[in-house]
């Protein structure tokens, strides 16, 4: 075997481990996963919605989104010094997206940008849901959420 390719070889794999490792964006979003929800996740969870939410987490960032069709309802963001709850950016969309719920673990997730006080001024949607996929980029004012853009593209059967 060339003894280059065995210098190479494991260099090529530990620049493809570390660009797979990051959970920062190019554009400066920052990845959150799918996380089933345990017992230690109890700071995330409100009485009895443990059957009707869903918890994407990144070290201190969190998203909740809670489908119990109650006043609960919404999207929670939890960063290091603070709590928001947000009403749905497209309630249709989203009780749609929670009921049908994703093809697999990694198949929806949320990008979020936040700035230096650690507070998320937007964030990506990114799903792949049934026959469907796409994205929503969501701008948080103050208290509300904006759609700023969004494609869903559904897949012939």
């Amino acid at each position: 075997m060339n003894p280059r390719i065995l210098f190479v070889l494991p260099l090529f794999f530990i620049f493809l481990l570390a660009s797979c490792a990051t959970l920062t964006t190019n554009e400066g979003y920052q990845k959150l996963g799918y996380k089933k929800i345990h017992e230690s996740d109890r700071e995330y969870i409100l009485p009895d919605i443990e059957t009707c939410s869903n918890l994407y987490t990144n070290g201190e960032l969190s998203v909740l989104e809670v489908f119990c069709l109650n006043d609960s309802d919404g999207l929670y963001i939890f960063g290091k010094n603070h709590q928001t709850k947000f009403d749905w950016y497209d309630k249709e969309f989203n009780l749609w997206a929670t009921s049908e719920g994703c093809n697999s673990q990694d198949s929806c997730f949320y990008e979020l940008k936040i700035d230096s006080n650690g507070k998320v001024k937007e964030f990506k949607y990114y799903f792949w849901i049934n026959l469907s996929e796409g994205f929503y980029k969501v701008k948080v004012l103050g208290e509300r959420l904006e759609v700023i853009e969004h494609q869903i593209l559904d897949q012939p059967s």
